[in-house]
C-alpha cells in the first residue's frame, strides 16, 4: 500500500489498520445534527422511527467510546455539523495537500496556494 492512495473508513482505520498512514482524516457531527441528518436520509416521520434513529446513534456513541477518543488523538478531526458537503470537501483536499506539501515541493506549494485561494472564495460565496 505504500505508493498508492485508499480511502478507508472506520476508526479503526486509524489505530489498526493503517496506523502508519500520513493523512488520517475524522469526520463527525454534533449528535443533534447527526439525528437530523439520519431522519431526513430515512425519511422518517412517525415519533416511533425518529426514537429509534435517537436510541440507534446514542448506543452507537456509547459501544464506540473508548475507540472514538483513541482516534481523535491520531487524526485531524473535521467537524461537519454546519458544513455544506462542498466545505467538507474543501477541508479534506486542503488538508491533504498541506500533508504533501510537506514533502518541500515547489509545485505542491503552488497547488496548496491556489486551493486555499479557492477554498476562501467557496467559504465567502
Amino acid at each position: 500500500m505504500k505508493n498508492r492512495g485508499y480511502v478507508i473508513v472506520g476508526h479503526d482505520a486509524t489505530t489498526k489498520i493503517l496506523p502508519n498512514a500520513r493523512v488520517k482524516l475524522v469526520l463527525e457531527a454534533d449528535f443533534e445534527m447527526r439525528v437530523y441528518r439520519r431522519v431526513k436520509q430515512l425519511n422518517a416521520q412517525e415519533f416511533g422511527a425518529i426514537a429509534k434513529v435517537f436510541s440507534d446513534l446514542l448506543k452507537r456513541n456509547v459501544d464506540s467510546f473508548d475507540l472514538v477518543l483513541e482516534t481523535k488523538k491520531v487524526a485531524t478531526i473535521i467537524n461537519t455539523s454546519d458544513l455544506s458537503i462542498k466545505q467538507v470537501v474543501a477541508r479534506i483536499l486542503s488538508h491533504v495537500l498541506w500533508v504533501k506539501f510537506g514533502d518541500n515541493n515547489m509545485l505542491h506549494l503552488i497547488i496548496f496556494i491556489l486551493f486555499v485561494f479557492v477554498y476562501i472564495c467557496v467559504l465567502i460565496f
